[in-house]
């Protein structure tokens, strides 16, 4: 086939900034698929180490890699907005620079995509290394809930992961869900934007599968956004969290979302709790104003913010451990 001219059955979109130490790795996974009729779509969000430059290297030698230049540095969120801009599949798969892919992940999602076009795609993945105490099983909706509306089914699935592993969109959905968030280039989201897209996905989609196998693996990144502890980033993190939830209330309200007023209303509410916990959690590594931590308080409100008994547990097991295995 022409991987120039032909459609290919999914893209890859890797928004790319500063991951020179990863993005090989990442590359060699896509560039590994069992499917060939994929394309590879790197966005270049202007960082300011060698990563592009590597994968100028990986798109010289296959003619599926494209590169896609941010003219200046957008962040995560628009970066992932402008490679879904320049896809050319029907299906879009987000992928993090620093994490990889099953080699049959695409094939996979191609599969569970050809007969009945769901508009979201859910499937398990793996956390590398395995973080303390053991590896927390991702979750997918049951097999019962196939049928069912998708938001049925993600508010009965406790502990559904919100981040980018597990999930790939139609880009007709995608498509959707950045127009109604409709937000500015100006506004630079490095954290928690993932969520905020599932969410918005969410709200314009009827219709999802699920595929039982764990075909994306998640590489714990200690230099990663998300991972960084000092309190500056801490603050800024907290910060967008709470800008992350302010969006997800006016896409809520939006009257173009068509799923009925109590219907999503019940879908923010169970993102703002989960996100709400996870910016308390974030606060564990301050101190106030009169040096005392706020491990313990920052704790006590997310087990507030979680109804769900799983949960609990799961924010239990990181207070007794003090923040070693992570909710």
């Amino acid at each position: 086939m022409n991987f120039m001219t032909d459609k290919p059955a999914i893209s890859l979109v890797l928004p790319t900034y500063n991951v020179s130490r990863y993005i090989d790795r990442c590359l060699q996974s896509c560039i590994d698929q069992s499917c060939t009729n994929i394309e590879i779509l790197v966005v270049d969000d202007c960082g300011t180490d060698d990563s592009v430059s590597r994968a100028m290297k990986w798109a010289a030698l296959d003619p599926r890699i494209r590169i896609i230049s941010n003219a200046r540095n957008l962040g995560t969120y628009h970066a992932r907005r402008v490679g879904t801009e320049n896809s050319r599949a029907d299906y879009v798969l987000y992928i993090d620079p620093d994490d990889t892919l099953h080699r049959d992940a695409c094939l996979s999602i191609i599969h569970a995509t050809e007969q009945t076009k769901p508009d979201i795609v859910l499937f398990e993945f793996a956390t590398i290394p395995t973080p303390p105490w053991h590896q927390t099983p991702s979750v997918v909706p049951h097999p019962r809930l196939r049928r069912r509306h998708v938001l049925d089914a993600v508010m009965q699935t406790p502990h559904l992961p919100f981040g980018t592993p597990g999930k790939a969109y139609s880009k007709k959905v995608l498509a959707a869900a950045f127009s109604a968030l409709c937000i500015s280039t100006e506004e630079r989201l490095t954290f928690a934007e993932d969520a905020l897209l599932f969410f918005a996905a969410l709200s314009v989609s009827s219709t999802f599968t699920v595929i039982d196998k764990r075909l994306y693996f998640y590489h714990r990144n200690t230099s990663s956004i998300t991972q960084q502890v000092d309190s500056n980033s801490t603050l800024k993190n907290i910060k967008q969290v709470e800008t992350i939830i302010e969006h997800m209330k006016r896409v809520s309200q939006l009257a173009q979302i068509g799923l009925g007023r109590d219907r999503q209303t019940s879908l923010y509410e169970y993102f703002r709790s989960r996100l709400s916990c996870e910016k308390h959690l974030l606060s564990r590594n301050l101190i106030d104003e009169n040096g005392n931590s706020l491990y313990f308080s920052s704790v006590m409100h997310a087990l507030k913010e979680q109804g769900h008994a799983k949960e609990l547990f799961r924010i239990l097991i990181f207070f007794f451990t003090f923040g070693l295995k992570r909710p």
